[in-house]
């Protein structure tokens, strides 16, 4: 099993209040986790605050570009992965984020995850591309991987296709090595994409879920010929740590991270997420390992200050994680 955190690059005004964390905080909580021992740290890629976020601070939350900020943290980090968790590819300009990839690669020496998803949320796409608020994203995404994994491997490539051309392209520093790509998403072809793409899969912690996921990609995968112990399963997760379950329950309520849930089912939410003492969170770890999971990504945890914050990830290694299998 391998661990890893989410870096609070674009997590204010959601999952933290505003302000949470500077790039002085960022660069520390990847020097932590580095430092501690954890496997990975991922980013999350959003631009802008849109009205279905239903951000209700007044000052505006900073979200930091992931690719910037990761290659910031490279330059400070000699061992831990750094992966995008997730780049939302309809965001960006295919060549362009081919040519970052590569770079980004080179400079942390291989230590790059490129997770890929569609973006959650279609009117964030919209602001950013208003003119093309008519495109089939999932079209787009497709199109974008193809020439992805052509512009990272060969010289001379041209591409032709509904939303993505070029022509004769080479595009010099290659990786190191080929980039593992990462899935997250939902429906049958997150299945079909990890298959035919991918080195991982992206999926929420939920317990008895994981399973049936991984019994849906096997599927694919045996269309194509390949086995599941070619992909990393990660399950991403809420986290709250205490010595009791009654104040990790408590802390997550109360949490910035918590109150997105007023009024909606909060006990499946509890019940499906790493909350509780860190005995508790080691054997739901060690039942979701079980399941087919094979990296746990504590991604945001029920904090509302940066030193809370340390606080929780130092237990999450020290306490939890001895614990796991």
């Amino acid at each position: 099993m391998k661990f890893g955190i989410g870096a609070p690059t674009c997590r204010e005004g959601v999952f933290y209040p505003v302000p949470f964390a500077d790039t002085k905080d960022i660069v520390e909580i990847t020097l932590l986790a580095e430092n501690l021992g954890l496997d990975s740290i991922w980013s999350t890629d959003w631009i802008t605050p849109t009205p279905k976020r239903k951000i209700p601070d007044k000052q505006a939350p900073n979200w930091y570009d992931l690719l910037i900020s990761m290659a910031y943290c490279s330059a400070v980090t000699s061992r831990i992965t750094l992966a995008t968790g997730t780049v939302v590819l309809p965001f960006r300009d295919t060549v362009i984020l081919a040519k970052q990839i590569a770079t980004l690669d080179q400079f942390c020496n291989g230590r790059l995850i490129l997770g890929v998803g569609l973006g959650g949320n279609r009117e964030e796409f919209e602001f950013i591309r208003a003119r093309d608020k008519n495109t089939h994203r999932g079209k787009l995404f497709d199109e974008q991987i193809a020439a992805l994994n052509l512009l990272l491997r060969h010289d001379d490539v041209s591409f032709s296709g509904e939303y993505v051309e070029f022509n004769n392209l080479s595009l010099n520093p290659k990786p190191t090595n080929p980039i593992p790509v990462y899935f997250s998403g939902n429906g049958v072809s997150l299945f079909e994409r990890v298959a035919k793409w991918g080195t991982g899969l992206l999926i929420p912690v939920a317990k008895y879920r994981i399973a049936a996921k991984i019994e849906s990609l096997k599927i694919e995968l045996d269309k194509v010929g390949r086995d599941i112990s070619e992909i990393d399963v990660v399950g991403h997760t809420y986290t709250s740590i205490a010595k009791t379950n009654e104040q990790a329950i408590k802390m997550f309520k109360e949490s910035r991270l918590g109150r997105r849930y007023n009024g909606k089912d909060i006990g499946k939410v509890l019940d499906e997420n790493l909350i509780g003492t860190p005995v508790e969170i080691a054997a739901h770890i060690n039942e979701l390992a079980g399941e087919g999971m094979t990296h746990c990504i504590a991604t945001s945890f029920a904090v509302d200050t940066f030193e809370e914050l340390k606080e929780q990830v130092q237990m999450f290694v020290e306490e939890v994680i001895p614990f796991c299998r």
